[in-house]
């Protein structure tokens, strides 16, 4: 695909997420659009809410929603989801080691839970789970699936629950405050290198 166009559209709740994902799709066929690619949430999780309901959630709870303009050819990529979900996943603030402040510029990479645990931690672990033993040590030193679990619970819940979920920003905060610890830990771990990245 050459040209695309992105968006993300933030809303109140899951449910006001259903209905806009279901608006997009119509408008998309009404208008000429050709659907490319629907992606729909993953990283299933169970969790519960805050009446202690055992509720179902995806650690990643947006729809991607990948459109093509049949006059023009232009790719509109959409990822629908809540406005709290998008807060775990994209408020910057984690504290970078200095070690890690000139890869992250030179990648692109914001200091927020998204893009650190998707350009470091995700590819700790899953280069870890390839026969990689020192990533599979460092990974389960460091906690890191403990880490993503953590990510996807609150995440999940965002998704689900929206601006109704309690401590949503302090929540962020304790783990902004974990990842850049992690952050910290893996800077000083022994025989880490950042070229593996």
């Amino acid at each position: 695909m050459s040209d695309i166009v992105r968006g993300r559209i933030n809303l109140r709740d899951q449910k006001e997420v259903i209905k806009v994902l279901k608006t997009v799709k119509k408008m998309a066929k009404d208008n000429g659009y050709k659907v490319l690619e629907e992606v729909k949430p993953r990283r299933p999780i169970r969790y519960r809410n805050n009446n202690g309901q055992l509720q179902s959630g995806h650690g990643y709870g947006r729809y991607h929603l990948i459109l093509k303009d049949k006059v023009t050819g232009i790719a509109h990529e959409w990822q629908i989801g809540t406005k709290a979900a998008t807060a775990v996943w994209e408020k910057v603030g984690i504290k970078v080691p200095d070690i890690f402040k000139q890869y992250f510029k030179s990648k692109g990479i914001e200091n927020s839970i998204h893009d650190i645990e998707y350009h470091i931690f995700q590819k700790i672990v899953n280069l870890g789970n390839k026969d990689d033993a020192h990533l599979q040590t460092m990974a389960r030193q460091l906690k890191l699936k403990e880490f993503t679990k953590k990510v996807d619970l609150l995440a999940a819940q965002a998704a689900k629950e929206g601006d109704q979920l309690i401590k949503l920003e302090e929540r962020i905060d304790k783990l902004h405050i974990r990842c850049g610890i992690l952050l910290k830990k893996l800077a000083e771990y022994k025989g880490f290198n950042l070229k593996k990245f």
